[in-house]
């Protein structure tokens, strides 16, 4: 999980300093990275807290 953790955290800061460094914000952002990301962090909210879950999902219309 640190290794999830710093992954995420590197995303997170990469993408959010963009007005500091535009030319970042220029580059095509990692679908598939995303995509694991949202995948791991549903999942833990998921396990960690099935009441929250279950709202977000209700909340999406699924």
């Amino acid at each position: 999980q640190k290794m999830v953790a710093s992954i995420i955290n590197r995303y997170q800061n990469e993408y959010s300093h963009l007005r500091e460094i535009l030319s970042r914000g220029m580059q095509p952002i990692d679908i598939e990275e995303s995509k694991k990301i949202a995948k791991f962090i549903l999942e833990t909210i998921k396990q960690n807290d099935k009441q929250q879950y279950k709202a977000l999902v209700k909340s999406i219309g699924k």
